[in-house]
């Protein structure tokens, strides 16, 4: 007999009638069909007593409940707590069904989430036909393999680690216990009768449960709501409510809907044994009221924890944080226009003379005093940072003007300056500055100055400016120089007296995350990782007094109870189907620059002499366009092993030689204007209002501790304290 195969085609053009499939001889399917033929032919060879079939009800119930409750609703979407005895004894009884191991079960499940009825989806009956979707892929060993990433939040417990290695273990210990207490006929019913009928009654939620009856939600897969699948799978037949709220505990929304899981749980809930029961407050309708107006608990069920559905769009570190925060009572789904997560967190992986590397071309550098939230979130998250150098220098170009705050060599970088006493003019403004600047703060009239007034009424000279404060602020904000002149001046210096720019005795230690930035990314998504969608550009916000409707290009309508901007300011208005006035007024304050990065080895950009290289180098001759051009030395700024000179440049236009060029990029910075600020005092009157929050670190100063603050104050807002 010729062999068959299995095979599961990379992509199919849409329409395409999915290719025949039959299983080639696996493990799995091995066992698998040898069951059948075994219980097939072994009912007719025992003797049958009504006692049996009731062992055989018994062993499928508490099997069936143990992967309801367990590999599904536990394992694959933690919808409620349990203690780390009771979750091991649930790992062993859903093995006890003999589909796999408990990690390969969640990671699969959490991966057919992220692209339900996708053609990444693995068993998608839409895509690939029935056959597949209810056996093919299961018997196939094309997804033996764990991805433990999916899984890290399971995978970190030693006994859930070693289940899933010997996930046959517990069947083999259901067998033989059958075996030896009841013979051949309890074998026969409790295990092999009990155990293939439990395949199938499972099996038909990732089939049949895409393929018939209704569907209450717009969901974007194919999931339907069947009572007849429900039924036989303890509440699991209710797939459509499950894929419009994947983190609820109850999948039955109706009273009528039949959900005994839930309820087995809910009866656990009370003794103790779960906690935490994640739950929709108001099910299959929405309240009217605000969500964060809303009690933290039900008052006649205190063990159900009241949970909504929250749309997030932006996966900068203010989206990545308010996802992450919500997502511990609440079901969050996260938008991303980019193909990527993390906005001006970008580790870029390269390859250099000496090997890989992996650069950061955004977030660079946080310090401990200034960014404790961050600091606390790394720690929480288990992230290694390293030491950093924050030295900066300015130069003029050829002939020009050079220096850098690296030490006596570093601000003497041109001799010359040794014997010119303009530069010791600019050294003792530099101190004025430094010594004097607070007093601004103290001013009545401060905040309504910008920079250039200020700096007019002090007299400081435009050496000073040009040559120092400017150029440094422009490196710091990547605005241009020129619109420097308009930036607040309380602002600028409220934020160096903060960071320790006021002289080398106020500074502080600043430090890197090893090995890129963007490591704490994925362990901030992985508890909702199938619910991020990336290159789905959000077009319209669709807002009533009961929900919120998002409309993302290429994907059917989806509707929320709360919807978090994270995004750019000036970009939340276009969104907007009906902005309120108060929306009008503070987002137009809010605006950002374009800049151009680009990660390079050339040199050449930086000057002439070493001496004079520090971490952030602004160039005064800067671009025609008036942009900022500041050349980032990463080897400094980070522990690169590499002993070539990695860059990165704002703005250089065709400073940069082509051949030396590693990757381009586009980041957009907010800028600070009058408007701005006071823009900033109205977040009560927008943020929290018709279902809509609002965070960003244009909330604040603009950088990255900004950005987390803003998260955590729409978090606790919606009743989540960190």
């Amino acid at each position: 007999m010729a062999p068959i195969t299995l095979e599961r085609p990379v992509s199919r053009a849409a329409g395409q009638r999915p290719k025949s499939r039959a299983p080639r001889l696996t493990a799995m399917s091995a066992l698998f069909f040898g069951m059948h033929a075994a219980a097939l032919v072994a009912i007719f060879l025992v003797p049958f007593a009504w006692k049996w079939v009731g062992l055989a009800m018994a062993t499928y119930s508490v099997r069936m409940f143990a992967i309801t409750a367990g590999f599904h609703r536990y394992f694959s979407h933690r919808t409620y707590r349990l203690g780390r005895v009771s979750q091991f004894l649930m790992a062993f009884l859903a093995e006890m069904s003999a589909q796999k191991g408990v990690l390969w079960w969640a990671a699969n499940h959490r991966e057919h989430h992220r692209h339900s009825d996708e053609i990444d989806d693995h068993h998608s009956p839409l895509h690939d036909g029935f056959w597949w979707s209810h056996v093919g892929w299961i018997l196939s060993d094309e997804y033996d393999e764990v991805d433990e990433s999916v899984v890290a939040d399971l995978a970190k417990f030693p006994e859930i680690r070693f289940l899933s290695r010997h996930h046959w273990i517990p069947p083999l210990v259901l067998a033989v216990s059958l075996f030896l207490s009841g013979g051949w006929p309890a074998f026969v019913w409790g295990f092999l009768v009990s155990t293939v009928v439990l395949y199938h009654c499972t099996f038909t939620i990732n089939s049949l449960a895409h393929l018939f009856g209704s569907r209450r939600y717009p969901t974007a897969d194919g999931s339907r709501n069947n009572w007849l699948l429900a039924v036989i799978t303890f509440g699991e037949g209710w797939h459509n409510n499950h894929h419009h709220y994947p983190y609820a505990c109850r999948q039955g929304v109706k009273w009528w809907e039949y959900d005994l899981t839930f309820y087995v749980l809910k009866l656990l809930s009370f003794v103790g044994v779960v906690k935490a029961l994640f739950c929709p407050f108001w099910l299959a309708r929405p309240p009217a009221r605000p969500l964060a107006r809303l009690p933290a608990r039900l008052p006649a069920c205190p063990p159900i924890v009241v949970m909504s559905r929250i749309a997030i769009i932006g996966s900068g570190i203010a989206g990545l944080a308010s996802a992450y925060l919500l997502s511990r009572r609440h079901d969050v789904t996260l938008f991303e226009r980019e193909p990527r997560l993390g906005g001006h967190t970008h580790t870029q992986e390269v390859e250099g003379p000496e090997g890989p590397l992996a650069v950061d071309t955004g977030f660079i550098v946080h310090n401990e005093v200034n960014y404790p939230l961050l600091s606390r979130l790394l720690r929480e998250l288990n992230i290694p940072t390293a030491a950093s150098d924050m030295s900066f220098g300015v130069s003029s170009g050829a002939g020009g003007l050079t220096w850098c705050s690296r030490g006596i060599n570093g601000i003497f970088a041109q001799r010359k300056n040794l014997l010119r006493p303009a530069f010791y003019s600019l050294l003792r403004e530099i101190g004025r500055f430094n010594d004097t600047a607070h007093r601004l703060l103290e001013e009545p009239e401060a905040d309504a100055w910008t920079l250039g007034t200020w700096l007019g009424r002090e007299r400081f000279s435009a050496d000073f400016r040009e040559h120092y404060l400017v150029p440094m602020a422009a490196s710091v904000w990547s605005t241009a120089p020129r619109e420097m002149m308009k930036f607040p001046a309380a602002t600028l210096v409220r934020f160096f007296r903060n960071h320790g720019f006021l002289g080398a005795r106020t500074q502080h230690k600043w430090r890197t995350i090893a090995g890129g930035c963007s490591r704490y990314i994925e362990p901030m998504v992985r508890a909702f990782r199938e619910r991020v969608h990336l290159g789905k550009p959000v077009k319209r916000v669709e807002r009533t007094a009961a929900e919120v409707t998002v409309r993302v290009e290429g994907m059917p309508a989806m509707v929320f109870e709360e919807v978090v901007f994270a995004c750019h300011g000036d970009e939340v208005v276009p969104m907007l189907a009906e902005p309120s006035q108060a929306e009008r007024e503070v987002f137009k304050a809010f605006t950002t620059s374009r800049n151009e990065a680009v990660l390079h080895t050339d040199v050449s950009i930086l000057p002439k002499k070493r001496r004079a290289w520090a971490s952030w180098n602004h160039l005064r001759t800067g671009g025609s366009d008036g942009r900022p051009v500041v050349t980032y030395h990463m080897n400094r700024l980070q522990p690169l092993a590499a002993k070539t000179d990695w860059l990165v440049s704002l703005n250089a236009g065709g400073l940069v030689k082509e051949d030396r060029v590693a990757r381009r990029m586009v980041y957009h910075h907010p800028l600070f204007t009058m408007e701005a600020i006071k823009a900033q005092a109205r977040w009560q009157d927008v943020s929290g209002r018709n279902r809509t929050h609002y965070c960003g670190a244009y909330w604040g100063y603009g950088f990255h501790e900004d950005g987390l603050r803003s998260a955590v104050r729409v978090a606790q807002r919606m009743g989540i304290e960190w």
